[in-house]
């Protein structure tokens, strides 16, 4: 379904630039879209990925502040301990150090927030709010563009959930000082978490969303911004987007889009999620218990998360010399199971933990090995320690 719409897209439009055509297979795919998204009157820029996202949409919250006159608004607020790509402005944005070390000197311009990280960061909801709205009044609301951060946690605190209270109070505090909010759903979005986008879990509506990996699936590289109606109407009524990629906008990757967005619809593959989810979440828990090593096992939907602890009781981590990370990977990928590795969530070096995300279409069947020879992977590794 999905190669065959891809095939024949490209037999009849291949590829045009942005800033000359469009597209009635992209125009319908951002209808498509749209309402299906958290974004208020949203408006889809597509791109090739995830960091091409994050990209343009820092660039695209510049625009809108020097749009309404506030050019001193250039400061980008982010959280510790996050990943948001590696592309350079991508990369200022992340929180993850050993990324960044070997780039430091073209880096320094995000500010930070402390992580939502329930397990290691002992702070509630409106905690989190607090600071972040103590830091825009440090920095000056009058020079802060915009803050970024990934509804539920991805690859650097394995799918970590904030408190219940944290997103809609943070969103207020963005509100009450001008500041945009931008949703990074690179990972959790298109029914990951269980709802189309991690956002609905809370029903908090940011200024833009950025999407990837699932918007696709992997048949093409494919990445979206997409800003609420007032953000682009701002930019485009006053100024314009000084912005642009070759391949952005491409027909072939709004016939992906489209196709991945029907079987997700047609087969319920969101509700899926949500409801398979929180079985591999109690299965995972209970078959992992017994097991030393583990700390915590955490997530929504199909986006597991499984943090690795020297200590349970002081939450002590495995120094990173252990490799324990890549030893359970290992042990995993032996018996035919693939894992997704982290490193560095405790401090920013040691720390090991794992996610498990299969694919929406994934069977009760499968669920079951899953869990079986995630236990088991685990087991051999525990037993050399």
């Amino acid at each position: 379904m999905i190669i065959d719409a891809l095939a024949h897209q490209l037999r009849q439009v291949d590829s045009v630039h942005a800033t000359t055509f469009t597209t009635s297979v992209l125009e319908t795919y951002a209808a498509e879209l749209a309402p299906l998204v958290p974004v208020a009157d949203a408006r889809v820029y597509p791109v090739s990925g995830g960091s091409e996202a994050i990209e343009t949409a820092s660039k695209l919250a510049r625009a809108y502040h020097l749009a309404r006159g506030e050019p001193d608004r250039h400061i980008v607020l982010a959280r510790h301990g996050s990943y948001h790509g590696n592309t350079r402005g991508a990369l200022d944005l992340s929180g993850r150090d050993p990324l960044r070390a070997p780039y430091l000197p073209w880096l320094g311009l995000t500010e930070r927030v402390p992580a939502v990280y329930p397990y290691r960061v002992d702070l509630s909801g409106s905690e989190h709010a607090a600071v972040l709205g103590e830091t825009i009044t440090r920095l000056g609301p009058e020079r802060v563009a915009a803050f970024v951060a990934e509804p539920i946690g991805g690859a650097t605190t394995g799918a970590s959930v904030p408190p219940g209270d944290y997103w809609p109070q943070v969103a207020e505090v963005c509100r009450r000082h001008g500041v945009l909010l931008v949703a990074d759903e690179v990972m959790t979005g298109f029914g990951r978490t269980g709802t189309w986008f991690a956002c609905d879990h809370w029903d908090v509506h940011p200024d833009v969303l950025v999407a990837g990996k699932g918007a696709s699936s992997g048949y093409w590289p494919l990445g979206l911004v997409i800003a609420s109606g007032q953000v682009h109407d701002t930019v485009r009524e006053r100024g314009g987007f000084v912005h642009g990629f070759t391949w952005s906008h491409h027909p072939g990757g709004a016939a992906v889009g489209r196709a991945v967005l029907q079987r997700l619809v047609d087969d319920d593959l969101v509700e899926r999620s949500r409801v398979l989810g929180a079985r591999l979440l109690t299965d995972v828990r209970n078959a992992l218990g017994g097991i030393e090593i583990v700390g915590d096992v955490r997530g929504r939907g199909l986006l597991i998360g499984v943090e690795l602890v020297a200590d349970r009781a002081t939450k002590a981590p495995f120094p990173r010399a252990a490799g324990i990370a890549e030893r359970v990977t290992k042990a995993a990928k032996d018996l035919g199971l693939l894992v997704y590795p982290s490193t560095g969530c405790a401090n920013g070096v040691d720390g090991d933990l794992f996610l498990i995300g299969p694919p929406l279409v994934v069977t009760d069947d499968e669920l079951d090995t899953i869990v079986t020879r995630t236990a088991h992977a685990l087991q051999t590794v525990a037993s050399t320690i």
